[in-house]
């Protein structure tokens, strides 16, 4: 393994910090649930509704909101739903007023809602961050120092399970999308071995204002061309969808100033490879590197990412009334479920 600091000499001057697996837990639990319209106040009341649903008994032990504008031009209300024991959000998606909630959703409504929910063991995450700031499911777990930063190969050894497997998809292209018709549908994809679940993340709420003059200057427009790249070149890319969220506060009903892109690629293998040769990514790298060589300032930016590897059956991707190019629709086999 390629020393960080002999792949980065920059790479030493960060804090780099890695999830911390606690004793005892073996299969953990997160759902991206979305609701869609052509506006935000078409969508609102279900949205609420799913807020409060995420309150009840057995909910998520870490919960966080945003918003964003599909490619279709329809307006995305998301949850991020984080449960540190997978049984209870089995328990709590199985409960009467959830279950009941999402039969009940009609198909002839012109708002969309999907859940994507995975239960995997612990062992096939990671999580990195350049200082002690968390988000996702480290919220959960904690985060301890780490070497395993700077140099390519960085995210697959984060992950424990990297030892024993190399997480190679048995599907090496994105598949043509499928144009089918799911409008007043109830649908259920079943996606293939080592799906790769992506969330990169950036925060400023907490930067001083030389550091988010930097962050503007040498991070803001790079950011924004890599994940145009991951969702506009899919084939090139691996990338099945890219979601570009801003954070969001819901008590309040305003923006954050944190972001987050939320990705699901074919596989481990593509996205390190697209990190390796696309430059929009290699811009990253060395912007977020130079934020930190020879600061003036104490780096608060919260630049991070964190990801799961999905085993066939981990994923319950389900759709209702959502349009064809939700998600995971365009690119696998769906079935009509109740």
């Amino acid at each position: 393994m390629t020393h960080p600091t002999a792949a980065c000499p920059h790479a030493a001057d960060v804090p780099w910090r890695a999830a911390r697996l606690p004793p005892g837990v073996e299969r953990v639990s997160h759902a991206i649930l979305g609701v869609q319209a052509a506006d935000a106040e078409a969508s609102a009341d279900c949205a609420t509704e799913l807020r409060a649903l995420l309150t009840q008994v057995d909910g998520p032990g870490h919960l966080e909101c945003m918003r964003f504008v599909d490619p279709e031009g329809l307006h995305c209300q998301v949850f991020l739903a984080y449960w540190l024991d997978a049984a209870a959000y089995q328990r709590w998606r199985a409960s009467p007023a959830v279950d009941g909630w999402w039969r009940a959703l009609p198909r002839d409504s012109a708002v969309g809602v999907w859940c994507e929910a995975m239960s995997l063991p612990l062992t096939r995450f990671q999580y990195g961050a350049g200082n002690d700031r968390i988000a996702g499911m480290v919220t959960l777990t904690g985060v301890e120092p780490s070497t395993k930063f700077g140099y390519w190969g960085g995210y697959r050894d984060r992950i424990p399970a990297s030892v024993e497997d190399k997480f190679l998809s048995p599907v090496q292209q994105v598949p043509a999308p499928n144009e089918r018709d799911t409008r007043g549908r109830r649908l259920r994809v079943e996606a293939p071995d080592n799906l790769c679940y992506l969330r990169e993340g950036q925060s400023w709420d907490e930067a001083g204002a030389e550091e988010r003059e930097v962050w503007q200057r040498e991070m803001d427009a790079t950011v924004t061309d890599w994940v145009a790249t991951l969702r506009d070149e899919p084939e090139r890319t691996g990338c099945l969808s890219v979601r570009f969220c801003r954070e969001w506060d819901a008590g309040r009903d305003s923006a954050l100033e944190r972001q987050s892109q939320i990705v699901f690629a074919l596989s481990l293998h593509h996205i390190e490879r697209a990190a390796r040769t696309i430059p929009t990514h290699l811009a990253v790298k060395d912007s977020f590197l130079r934020m930190h060589a020879n600061a003036t300032f104490e780096p608060r930016m919260h630049v991070w990412v964190e990801m799961f590897i999905l085993k066939r059956g981990e994923l319950v991707a389900d759709y209702v009334n959502c349009h064809p190019r939700t998600g995971l629709l365009p690119y696998f086999e769906a079935v009509e479920v109740a």
